[in-house]
C-alpha cells in the first residue's frame, strides 16, 4: 500500500530488491558530450603536419619550376636524351607529390 498515485509510486518501487529508475528522467536521444580533443578535430601530429605542409608545397613548386625551365630547352631532347627522360620523370613525380600535399593540406584545414 502506497499513499498517492502511480506517478508517486513508480520512482520508488523495487523489483527483486533492485530499484527501478524513472525512465522519463533520462532523455533517450541525448547528444554525446564531446571532449576537448574531439572539438579540435586534429591530433598533435596532424596539427604539426598542417604547419609543415606549406613549406613542403613551396619546395615542390620551386623544384617544378626548375625542372620546367630545364625542359624548356628545345635542344635538350636531342643533345641529352637520358637527362631529358630523367627530368620528365622527376617533373611528373613532383607534380603528383604536390597534388597529394595540397589535398592533404585542404583536408586538414577543413577539419581544423
Amino acid at each position: 500500500v502506497h499513499a498517492g498515485g502511480w506517478s508517486d509510486y513508480a520512482p520508488k518501487r523495487k523489483v527483486h530488491g533492485v530499484e527501478i529508475l524513472k525512465s522519463a528522467s533520462k532523455p533517450k536521444n541525448a547528444p554525446a558530450v564531446k571532449t576537448e580533443n574531439e572539438k579540435s578535430g586534429l591530433s598533435f601530429t596532424e596539427k604539426h603536419r598542417l604547419k609543415e605542409l606549406p613549406t613542403i608545397i613551396e619546395r615542390l613548386e620551386a623544384e617544378i619550376d626548375k625542372l620546367s625551365a630545364l625542359l624548356a630547352d628545345p635542344e635538350l631532347f636531342t643533345k641529352e636524351p637520358l637527362k631529358f627522360k630523367k627530368a620528365t620523370e622527376a617533373l611528373t613525380e613532383r607534380q603528383e607529390k604536390l597534388s597529394a600535399a595540397e589535398e592533404e593540406w585542404l583536408d586538414l584545414a577543413e577539419r581544423e
